[in-house]
């Protein structure tokens, strides 16, 4: 909204829920204010039984110098908070007065809680309490206070409120005689609904670690179910400490955890869990300082707090870590190269920094107090630098395994997120059944025991189309094929070069595209058809766009799964054939 872009909504409001006693004042106000200018619907009657309401914030009071209503009533108007002059949000007011009453229409009994009754003036007597399904546990006094005793039942009422829907409880009717003064005794009557709630008494996400990349969205997190008839958190709250060191908040309002003003994270209602890291933190990663080919991250260690509709209730808590991995990684590699220098570089960190920054900057290495950026080419000079590998998220950077076995070793591709181990689940496609493959991390209690494997390998498993089941959209992956073998330690990404252009004959149909090698005098020495890569020895310069440069997954040989790219947007329809 600073920056004049998105759209203005309105912030949620309310008010309680609010039963009075005759001759009470009443006194209520909306949560949170939200505005300066308030107004009520037109059939609103709140004049009639001498109440207000302040235009300016919304407290809903009695008319100053008038009397309280004498008489029960029930009104229910709707209060409309003016924002903006195009954000405005409605909400609904109920106020009940009677002859007797227990402050709200809903009654939780949590621990050894008592609710007094407020009651018009006059002597009182005879207090009876009967309730549907039978609530044997509440009593009621000598003088009209609810009480709870006994053990709990198993009847259970529905409520308008659907957090506390189904618990245990019932609908109640609590009567007395009343003598008012200078009157005759009455039977006086007030319902209320009655709930002893059996809170969770803990709560766990499916797993308790997870590790995202900027630009990426994780499957939700969800709560398994509660028993039925158990009290389920109505709100949730989100703290987590940082390293390194960097400001967390918590939207309250919007569900919103905020890093650095970075959305990270939202909760749903029912405490789902969304995951998300928008590109422009890349922005937090690039001032970070960091050298070789370390990949930065940003580690949160959080807790969940569950708090439930009734404030005497204990919140509970569910441990959650995130791990937030940079888009880009840096893997050491020997080829041939020239090198140009960044002489605002002072520090191996700012040299990276630098080069991370500058899509012209495929590799670098700090050396002799000096940042020399390297371009691959075949007549250059041997040299062992570290290499940048762009969009290295775990939905397109491949891993290069090397295990001294031919069909084991190769690229294997990411092909689903895999949230019970805490990664993704990598393929290698082989030319038959037998030698396609698939990689993860490997976690005892979700691949059972398998012989020199450790929790936080890497295993390979040759496919079984029949047992594999990979749900995406939940990132749910179980494995059934036997396993191969474990790896210890971290796997690199795949850096590669792109193979020799096609320099055939165009076939017909095809325009040829002729380019030339800028490192040689031969003019227009390579033809590129348009289904092949430039080779990377050619480097950034004209012809090669160093977006194209940059899109090839080193170690690839040309064989990756490129990012997506609109190829046409609105109504299309393809010719007939003719």
């Amino acid at each position: 909204c600073k920056c004049n872009g998105g759209a203005v909504t309105p912030t949620p409001f309310a008010y309680d829920v609010k039963h009075w006693a005759l001759g009470e004042q009443v006194s209520m106000k909306p949560h949170p204010r939200t505005a300066e200018r308030y107004s009520l619907d037109e059939g609103c009657a709140l004049a009639d039984y001498n109440l207000t309401m302040d235009g300016s914030t919304g407290a809903i009071t009695q008319v100053p110098g008038t009397a309280a209503h004498i008489e029960p009533f029930s009104i229910e108007c709707t209060v409309t908070a003016h924002q903006t002059s195009t954000a405005t949000f409605e909400a609904k007011v109920r106020i009940g007065m009677d002859w007797f009453a227990y402050g709200v229409p809903l009654l939780l009994f949590p621990l050894p809680t008592s609710f007094p009754a407020s009651k018009a003036p006059g002597t009182w007597k005879d207090f009876a309490v009967r309730c549907a399904p039978n609530t044997a546990w509440l009593q009621v006094s000598s003088t009209g206070t609810l009480t709870k005793s006994g053990s709990i039942g198993t009847g259970g009422v529905m409520t308008e409120d659907a957090s506390k829907a189904a618990q245990t409880g019932g609908v109640c009717v609590v009567s007395a005689l009343h003598l008012p003064t200078g009157g005759k005794w009455q039977l006086r009557q007030a319902k209320v609904m009655a709930i002893w709630p059996q809170p969770w008494p803990s709560m766990s996400y499916q797993t308790s670690s997870v590790s995202v990349t900027l630009g990426e969205q994780l499957p939700i997190l969800k709560l398994p179910v509660g028993t039925p008839g158990t009290l389920k958190p109505s709100e949730f709250f989100v703290a987590c400490d940082t390293t390194p060191s960097l400001k967390w908040s918590y939207d309250s309002l919007l569900s919103t955890g905020l890093l650095e003003g970075y959305s990270v994270l939202e909760v749903a209602e029912d405490g789902g869990i969304s995951i998300s890291i928008a590109r422009e933190m890349a922005a937090i990663f690039d001032s970070m300082a960091s050298s070789g080919a370390t990949r930065k991250k940003v580690t949160l260690n959080c807790g969940v707090w569950g708090i439930f509709p009734d404030n005497s209730l204990t919140p509970i808590k569910a441990n959650l870590n995130i791990e937030i991995l940079d888009d880009i990684c840096w893997v050491s590699k020997s080829f041939k190269a020239y090198y140009s220098t960044d002489s605002s570089a002072t520090s191996e960190s700012t040299c990276r920094a630098n080069c991370r920054r500058d899509n012209n900057c495929p590799s670098y290495l700090w050396t002799s107090n000096q940042c020399r950026r390297y371009r691959t080419h075949p007549t250059g000079s041997s040299v062992t630098a570290y290499n940048k590998v762009t969009n290295c998220t775990a939905e397109a950077a491949c891993k290069d395994v090397q295990t001294g076995s031919w069909y084991q070793s190769g690229l294997y591709c990411p092909v689903a997120p895999d949230l019970f181990r805490g990664d993704s689940l990598y393929l290698k496609k082989g030319e038959t059944p037998e030698e396609t493959l698939y990689l993860s991390k490997y976690v005892s209690s979700i691949d059972g025991p398998v012989s020199g494997c450790s929790n936080g390998n890497w295993i390979l498993r040759q496919a079984d189309a029949e047992k594999d089941y990979i749900k995406l959209e939940a990132g749910e992956v179980e494995l059934g094929g036997p396993a191969l073998r474990c790896i210890s330690g971290s796997i690199p990404f795949g850096v590669a070069s792109c193979g020799q252009p096609n320099i055939t004959v165009p076939d017909e149909g095809y325009a040829p595209v002729v380019v030339d090698d800028p490192y040689t005098s031969d003019p227009a020495d390579y033809w590129l058809h348009p289904c092949e890569c430039a080779p990377p020895a050619w480097g950034m310069e004209k012809p090669v766009n160093p977006e194209s440069f940059e899109s090839v997954p080193g170690q690839s040989g040309n064989q990756f799964t490129p990012a997506p790219f609109e190829l046409v947007a609105g109504q299309f329809v393809c010719p007939a054939k003719e």
